[in-house]
C-alpha cells in the first residue's frame, strides 16, 4: 500500500487469518491501522474479521471471499486399512499439534492400531518430535514434510484433524473434505467449524 501510494494503482489486501487471535508486533499493528484505509478492497475469508476491519476502513470495502472448493471432483482416495488420522499444516504454536499429540497419547488409539500422521514443516518440529519421544509414540506418530501429492499419498486415512487455536478459512481442511476425509476440528478453526 505504501509503495503504491499516489500512483493511482488499486491495492487489495487479503486477510487470511484471524486478526483477533494472530498477534502482530506493535509496528505492524500501527501500519495496518494507517494503511488499510487506503486499500481499494480488503478480502476476508473469516466473517469474524469484519467488525475489526470496520474500525480501520469503510465497511463497503470489506468483502467476504471464502476459499473455493470443488465438490464435483471425484474423490482420489485409495483404499487402505483406514486406521490413520491425518493432520496437515505448518508446525507452529497456532496449529496446536502439541495438543493433538497429547490427546493421542492419552487415548487408546496407539494401543488399538491407529496411527497419527502429521504433515508439515516449521519452527515447532523439534519440540513436537521431543513430545512424541517423551510419550513413547515413535511407532504410531510420525511427522513428515509436505509433498505435492499429499492428498493422493494419504488418501487411505479415515480422519483429518485440525486442532488449531485459530484459523481463517484453512485450505488444508477444505482440501481434506474435498477428497472425502472426515474432518475433526477445534472451535478455533473459524467459520467452517
Amino acid at each position: 500500500i505504501i509503495a503504491a501510494w499516489g500512483l493511482g494503482i488499486r491495492t487489495i489486501i487479503s486477510e487470511r487469518n484471524s486478526i483477533q487471535h494472530r498477534k502482530l508486533p506493535r509496528v505492524w499493528q500501527f501500519l495496518r491501522r494507517i494503511t488499510y484505509r487506503q486499500a481499494s478492497l480488503i478480502t476476508i475469508n473469516l466473517e469474524a474479521n469484519r467488525p475489526i476491519l470496520k474500525i480501520w476502513c469503510p465497511k463497503s470495502r470489506i468483502v467476504l471471499l471464502p476459499n473455493p472448493i470443488s465438490v464435483s471432483k471425484p474423490s482420489s482416495r485409495s483404499q487402505g486399512n483406514g486406521q490413520t488420522i491425518l493432520a496437515v499444516g505448518r508446525l507452529s504454536k497456532q496449529k496446536a499439534f502439541d495438543v493433538l499429540i497429547e490427546a493421542f497419547a492419552k487415548s487408546d488409539c496407539s494401543s488399538t492400531g491407529w496411527h497419527l500422521q502429521i504433515v508439515g514443516q516449521g519452527e515447532e518440529q523439534l519440540s513436537l518430535q521431543d513430545q512424541i519421544t517423551n510419550y513413547r509414540l515413535e511407532s504410531t506418530v510420525t511427522i513428515s514434510p509436505f509433498t505435492g501429492e499429499v492428498w493422493a499419498e494419504f488418501g487411505h486415512c479415515s480422519f483429518f484433524v485440525m486442532p488449531s487455536h485459530y484459523e481463517g478459512m484453512p485450505n488444508a481442511l477444505l482440501e481434506a473434505i474435498a477428497v472425502g476425509l472426515v474432518p475433526v476440528v477445534s472451535e478455533g478453526v473459524g467459520d467452517i467449524a
